[in-house]
């Protein structure tokens, strides 16, 4: 505290002539390029991870459409009898 009370006129000077409105606008563009940069970031980062899931899902759409022909055929050919009772396997 006496250290503050021998240096009062040093900071009060100090705080007189700095200029607090050059400082705020110098941290607005900081903080809008940070910002800016952030932003381009995620979406860069978002787009590379959504390609990725598109072919992940594309993959596996494309495996549940080959199942379902699959079971599809299996229920013609139970429905017309081309399965022979004897022929069949139960599971």
């Amino acid at each position: 505290v006496l250290w503050l009370l021998l240096m009062w006129d040093d900071l009060n000077t100090y705080f007189a002539d700095a200029q607090f409105e050059a400082f705020f606008f110098d941290t607005l563009k900081g903080y809008a390029i940070f910002m800016g940069g952030y932003l381009l970031l995620c979406g860069i980062v978002g787009a590379v991870r959504y390609k990725k899931a598109r072919v992940i899902r594309t993959r596996y759409m494309k495996g549940l459409n080959t199942l379902n022909k699959t079971y599809k055929a299996e229920k013609l050919r139970e429905k017309t009898g081309a399965l022979d009772a004897g022929t069949r396997e139960e599971s």
